[in-house]
């Protein structure tokens, strides 16, 4: 019987890598297609331009605004959300595509996150464990119901890092949620009790609450590498 357990949480877990790597090329593709798109009018971008410098009686200045104004579009239509930390903008914008697939309205409050010095490990731990439960709670409501609001902002050199979804009523217990109803609850226990030791290696603390319908989560995590 320990054998056919062992055998049952290694399936869910191969399960679950399997999901995320699905999830991972969802993203990659949707992000190829998005870039061959972006080539095409690129293509026409430097055919307007062209024409524009052919004029005899060209506006310098209306080049420049033209110019200026596709570079500030770029990014924003490449990526639903831009931290300008590639590796955090990797991971919220594949959460972000995984949430929409699912038809759960996500929205984003960052800034710029480029001088972030925490350890990517451990960030992914955080984000992708409290995300993942956001899009699993909404998947649960009828669809007109599905709101997930983050927020990533970088300032006086701490991480303030918050997640707010629609969900079911949760039964909140001394800041910790209830044994979870899943099949195996030990197993799926296990990325809350990630964030938590996560957490803990940076000596700081958490928040849960839920009401009136939305469950919160929110913790400030120090910008700092610690090993």
């Amino acid at each position: 019987m320990e054998q056919n357990a062992n055998f049952r949480e290694e399936a869910i877990s191969l399960q679950s890598k399997s999901k995320a790597q699905q999830e991972s090329i969802e993203a990659l593709s949707a992000a190829y297609a998005q870039q061959r798109k972006l080539t095409h009018d690129f293509r026409a971008h430097l055919s307007t331009l062209d024409g524009m410098l052919m004029q005899q009686n060209r506006d310098i200045n209306t080049i420049q605004t033209y110019i200026h104004s596709l570079q500030s579009k770029q990014t924003e239509r490449i990526l639903l959300v831009n931290t300008h930390h590639a590796a955090l903008d990797a991971l919220l914008n594949q959460k972000a595509l995984v949430a929409k697939n699912r038809k759960i309205d996500i929205q984003f409050s960052v800034n710029d996150l480029s001088p972030i010095k925490i350890d990517m490990v451990d960030l992914t731990v955080v984000i992708s464990n409290t995300l993942d439960n956001a899009i699993e709670a909404c998947e649960k409501l009828p669809e007109t119901d599905r709101q997930i609001y983050v927020q990533a902002l970088l300032e006086e050199d701490e991480l303030f890092y918050a997640i707010r979804n629609k969900s079911l009523p949760v039964n909140m217990v001394a800041n910790q949620l209830p044994a979870s109803t899943k099949e195996n609850p030990s197993f799926h226990g296990y990325g809350l009790q990630n964030v938590h030791t996560t957490l803990e290696k940076y000596h700081t603390l958490y928040a849960m609450d839920y009401e009136n319908g939305w469950f919160e989560f929110a913790t400030e995590l120090p910008n700092t590498l610690i090993s």
